[in-house]
């Protein structure tokens, strides 16, 4: 309860903060995480260099600063968007087009969406503002249920509605409108028996298998959906197309096409994807998976 209360007064603070202010806070921040403390330094530089390899110690330097300056923009934002006003967050996040998804709704289909921790997906919140279907996106539910249940209403409040990763059966199974099914799948598997192993930024790299189990099963059309910065504080969404008959595709194949879109825009502007993770601590050798393999 205490946690729940304070927590709560924390994220109305925001409310009295206006956004230039909170991008002076973002580059101090930057500061303190980058110059002085080095928060999980070795792991994005260790990330960096692998995906990167061809680029020199002052470029990856340089992606590296940009990284902490997006990083620490989207924390704040994230907490700022909790209390912005909706007319706000319509203005500064859009959905260039989203009649790409129309065409679908149209026909009384359901569409899978795929995205990642790239650009800032926590202002996605605004998407069903754009859409016809009925938009669900899955979340990792935090232990704290009073804190859980008011970051769900607070990020349902412009129409997205919230399914835990525990319950996703639910989705497939209410069908009175289309939905726009949105899975963030780019960080690393928890349960490593059911991976996909696809080639991700020249690295072997496991992946989880929701999106290609529900597609499959399913064959709902698979769009990817990419946030991208225009400037601080501003952002859009642009959908395109995966493949719309995903249970024909051999195993493995539709894993492969988003996380080679991923590659395809983390390479056009590196800084804006979540670096921080350990997103190759597994490795395979000869069927064995080794753990934590360059991270020491």
């Amino acid at each position: 309860m205490i946690a729940y209360i304070f927590t709560r007064i924390f994220i109305e603070s925001f409310r009295l903060i206006p956004l230039w202010v909170l991008y002076r806070i973002s580059d101090f921040s930057r500061f303190i995480l980058f110059d002085l403390i080095g928060y999980r330094k070795k792991v994005i530089f260790s990330n960096l260099e692998e995906a990167f390899p061809e680029k020199s110690k002052l470029e990856i330097n340089a992606i590296a600063r940009k990284f902490y300056t997006h990083f620490t923009d989207v924390l704040l934002e994230g907490l700022k968007g909790m209390t912005m006003r909706d007319k706000s967050v319509y203005k500064r996040f859009k959905v260039l087009n989203p009649e790409l998804a129309d065409n679908y709704f149209e026909k009384g289909q359901n569409v899978l969406i795929l995205g990642a921790h790239y650009g800032n997906w926590e202002w996605g919140n605004s998407i069903p503002f754009y859409m016809k279907h009925e938009v669900v996106c899955v979340y990792k539910a935090v232990p704290n249920k009073r804190l859980n249940d008011y970051m769900r209403g607070n990020r349902a409040r412009l129409g997205m509605k919230q399914i835990s990763m525990e319950k996703t059966g639910t989705i497939f199974n209410n069908i009175s409108k289309p939905k726009f099914i949105i899975l963030l799948a780019d960080q690393n598997p928890g349960i490593l028996k059911h991976s996909i192993w696809v080639d991700f930024l020249g690295r072997d790299t496991p992946c989880i298998h929701g999106p290609e189990v529900y597609g499959k099963k399913f064959n709902y059309p698979v769009l990817y959906i990419d946030f991208k910065r225009i400037k601080r504080g501003y952002y859009t969404a642009e959908l395109s197309l995966l493949d719309e008959k995903p249970a024909l595709l051999e195993k493995g194949v539709l894993t492969q096409k988003y996380m080679s879109k991923l590659e395809q825009v983390i390479k056009a502007k590196p800084q804006d994807w979540l670096w921080t993770h350990k997103r190759w601590k597994h490795k395979r050798v000869d069927n064995n998976i080794l753990v934590d393999y360059y991270y020491k």
